[in-house]
This record gives C-alpha cells, structure tokens and sequence, in this order.
C-alpha cells in the first residue's frame, strides 16, 4: 500500500527541514513530517485521515482545490513563490535575526503530483519551505536599495532649485561627451546666467534673489523636453545639456528659453521682478579633450552675450547654427 511505503520513509522525511504533506484525492492527510507537526502543534496522529481544510479553517480552500485538480490534469509539479503567495499555511516565525518577531512564515510551496501503480489512487505531496529569513534579507536589501536612491537624489539636487547641483550636471555631461567619443550621439551644451542679478539681491533682498533662481528653475524645467538636463553651475549661473542634439535644435530650444524669460514674472513682497539671461551655447568637436572644455567654449560664448549687450544667446565660434 502506498501508505505503508510512507512509512518506510517517514524517518528520512522527518530529518529534512522543510514540511511534507501527502493527501489523498479527497484532500485526508495521509502523511505530516515532524516539522509540520512542530509549526502547526498537530501530531501525525491528530491530523491523520482528516480533511485538511477541516483542521485549517483559513487554508485558501477554492485556491488550493483549484490548484490540485490543474496539477492532477497535466501531471506536473507546481511551485509558488513566497513572492507570489507569502505563505499557504499560517505558521508564526520566531526567529529573533530576521526582525519580524510574530509575524507569519514566508513560505515557498511546491506542489506535487504522486500516482500509486499498485492502487492507482492519486496523492498530492506538498513541500513548504520557511523562506522568511531570504524574504526578510531581500526586504532589507530593498530597503537600503530605496535608501541609497534617495541619498544619490538628496546628493544630486541643488537644495534652492531643486535641479540638478553641479557636481551632478558636470557628471552626465562627462558621460555625454564619452558616448560622443564613441560616435554614439551629437551632444550641445550651453551656460546661461542672470543679467545684473547682484541687482536684485541689492534691491529686492536676496530672499527675493532666491524666488527668482527657483522660479527661473521650475520655469525651465517645464519648457525643457525630458531629455535635455538642466543643472544650477554656480550663484546665477546655470548648465543645459542637449543630449543627441544638433547645433539647430540645441540654439533653438536655449533661444526659447532666453524669450521665456524675457517674459517671467517673479512676485515677491508684492514686487514684480523681471529678469533676462544672456546665454553661450557649445557644441560636441572631436578636437576637443574633454567635456571641461565644451563647458569653456560655452563660457566664452557667454561672455561675448554679455559683452554685446546681454539678454541674447551666442554660439562658440559663430552668431548664429
């Protein structure tokens, strides 16, 4: 009989640090190993022949049922992650390392189907492995990988603005101009700052000054396409870069933004403060050595807006794309 051949095993079964149960088609347990009798605190002998959702009310009856007629039919296991389902059978966990003293015992569950060719009868034998120190470790690893995202944000974002500082900005500009050195994409980048700003912290305070460089921000930030990054260089002054941009597009996008502030409005203390930017823009060359010296060209180009009036935009080495 296929019962007594359980038997025969029951003492390898016992040894091994995962649960086994076998039913019999119409769900009795015919067999329960001692870890099973440990975390539910039934004995083989208290179980034995009973209908299993009769002795766990809260076992997911129509799931499980459900379960075991489709591993029946195609006569394969099934497994089911911790992930997919934290546990089938609600075993507390008590071990003090993983940090979740009292809750419920992550389990992975594989089902499988067993034919015995003496009867012919039809067993199902469930294995629960306790996973709840692995899904406790990856929980944690989750969380420090959310941390550490949050940290490299915080890290990245100017504290005013809350655009990207310049540590950051320089950083995906190198990474730009090294994709530009495998002839991967065009790449421009451009330096804007605020004509006369020391004039406005003069006569507006510079809590005044601060609502102009954060409305310049947001402004920007909602003109500028997802693509193109934007990052505050230094006091007023201010970096874009144009990934996989040409020339054209890149003096077009940075003149929209140049005409957009001609027209921005910054209110504070019930005083309208306008503003221009004077704006150098460079663009990718394969004499150049490296992205510092795109960010000069820009510089240079900067100083000649200023140079011939302000509130206008240069290109490095011409007036115009």
């Amino acid at each position: 009989m296929f019962v007594d051949n359980i038997n025969l095993y029951a003492s390898v079964l016992d040894t091994i640090n995962n649960g086994v149960i076998i039913l019999e088609e119409d769900y009795r347990i015919v067999f329960w190993n001692k870890f099973m009798a440990k975390h539910s605190g039934y004995s083989l002998e208290n179980v034995f022949g009973k209908n299993i959702f009769s002795v766990f009310s809260d076992l997911p009856e129509t799931w499980m049922k459900l379960k075991i007629r489709s591993i029946k039919l195609i006569k394969n296991f099934s497994f089911i992650s911790w992930k997919q389902r934290p546990y089938l059978f609600k075993f507390k966990h008590n071990n003090h390392s993983s940090g979740i003293i009292g809750s419920y015992m992550n389990q992975d569950c594989t089902f499988i189907p067993i034919n015995d060719r003496s009867t012919g009868k039809f067993y199902i034998c469930i294995i629960i492995q306790d996973m709840t120190d692995s899904a406790s470790m990856q929980i944690k690893l989750i969380e420090m990988q959310d941390i550490n995202k949050s940290l490299e944000a915080i890290s990245s974002v100017d504290a005013l603005t809350s655009i990207y500082n310049r540590g950051f900005i320089e950083k995906k500009l190198d990474k730009q101009f090294n994709l530009c050195i495998e002839g991967k994409e065009n790449l421009c980048t451009a330096i804007f700052d605020i004509d006369h700003f020391k004039l406005v912290n003069d006569t507006y305070g510079h809590l005044a000054g601060d609502e102009v460089l954060k409305n310049v921000s947001s402004t920007i930030l909602a003109i500028l396409p997802k693509h193109i990054h934007i990052g505050r260089y230094g006091g007023e002054e201010f970096l874009l870069i144009f990934p996989n941009t040409d020339k054209k597009e890149a003096f077009g996008l940075s003149e929209e933004i140049r005409l957009s502030m001609e027209n921005l409005v910054t209110e504070f203390k019930e005083k309208k403060i306008k503003i221009t930017i004077s704006v150098g823009l460079s663009y990718f060359k394969r004499t150049q050595k490296n992205y510092l010296q795109m960010i000069h060209e820009a510089d240079i180009a900067l100083y000649e807006s200023k140079k011939n009036g302000r509130n206008r935009l240069t290109i490095f080495g011409a007036n115009h794309p």
